[in-house]
């Protein structure tokens, strides 16, 4: 690790990346011609149905690599950096999990995040038991996810894999100074805000629960950041923002499909947000964390397309699914 770069480095460098991301015309031409040029020469949608595994895989090397040469750059934004990859790692932990359970998926995606991954993908092929992982596990920063007790079945881990990576996005604002820790509570908030509204919605529309089931499982299991005074008041004021948004658009959350109609606009509210703060100040940390959440929207864009293109949807439809600037 040679932390050769300074926090003016890292932030001209965010900035450069960010003029890279792909624009709405760059997706479109990718959903109707099935060519991920603009990403990867030479890659084009082929076969896919054949090679949907091995497509997916390269988009997200392709978009990772160069995140994981700037955790290496600079200690001061290490750990934000590391953050976000362990973000994808995670769910390489669900899938060796899925696959202790049988409950492995078809096909199932491997998150290369580098030299900064402690699960091998040789475990997937091995015979891992449940009891094989948590234990392998317990010498990593992976530890805490699970014990004995919380991985009795698949539900139970896949649950608290989750709950892992709502804490890893709480981590952010503690793994910088004080000082520069507030830009980010925002973003957190918002985050925060999205789950809390999401699960409240899916909880009440599909499995049928009632407010006060609701309302404690929300406080147990999405809790409030505790980072100090405010943090309260900024959810809140987020979900105020997005029910709005929700209800602006019309769109009825009482069925399953509303709920995911009313999860894609608050993602676009999220990511107007993220794209206006972005540019807000050129030094703040926001420059570093806004990027890192349209480079993760970039990721599920990509995928999204290619999952339109092996099941031949029309390039309208894949359109709708994807978020992005201009």
């Amino acid at each position: 690790m040679n932390f050769y770069a300074d926090s003016g480095y890292i932030h001209a460098k965010i900035y450069a990346l960010h003029s890279l991301l792909l624009s709405r015309k760059d997706y479109s031409e990718m959903a109707r011609n099935g060519n991920f040029n603009p990403v990867i020469n030479g890659l084009n949608s082929g076969n896919i149905k054949n090679d949907y595994t091995s497509i997916k895989e390269r988009l997200f090397e392709s978009q990772i690599q160069l995140i994981i040469s700037l955790a290496e750059a600079s200690e001061s934004y290490h750990k934000v950096f590391v953050l976000f990859l362990r973000y994808f790692e995670i769910l390489n932990l669900k899938q060796l999990y899925a696959k202790a359970f049988r409950r492995t998926p078809v096909p199932s995606i491997w998150y290369n995040t580098g030299e900064f991954a402690v699960l091998d993908r040789g475990m997937l092929t091995d015979n891992t038991d449940v009891a094989a992982i948590l234990k392998y596990t317990q010498n990593t920063w992976m530890r805490d996810i699970l014990t004995s007790e919380s991985a009795g079945s698949f539900e139970e881990v896949e649950f608290s894999i989750d709950r892992a990576a709502l804490r890893l996005a709480a981590e952010f604002p503690n793994s910088m100074s004080f000082s520069r820790g507030g830009d980010s509570m925002k973003i957190i908030t918002g985050l925060a805000a999205y789950f809390r509204l999401s699960w409240s919605w899916r909880l009440q529309n599909v499995y049928c629960w009632d407010e006060s089931s609701i309302r404690r499982y929300i406080e147990t299991n999405i809790s409030i950041p505790a980072y100090g005074f405010g943090i309260r008041s900024s959810v809140e004021e987020w979900e105020r923002f997005l029910v709005k948004q929700v209800q602006t658009s019309y769109v009825d959350i009482l069925t399953g499909a509303g709920v995911i109609s009313a999860e894609r606009v608050m993602e676009r509210a999220l990511f107007r947000d993220f794209s206006r703060t972005f540019h807000e100040n050129f030094h703040s940390m926001n420059t570093v964390t806004c990027y890192l959440a349209l480079l993760y929207r970039q990721i599920r864009n990509l995928f999204a397309i290619a999952d339109g293109l092996r099941f031949e949807l029309d390039p309208d439809i894949i359109m709708e699914n994807v978020i992005c600037e201009g």
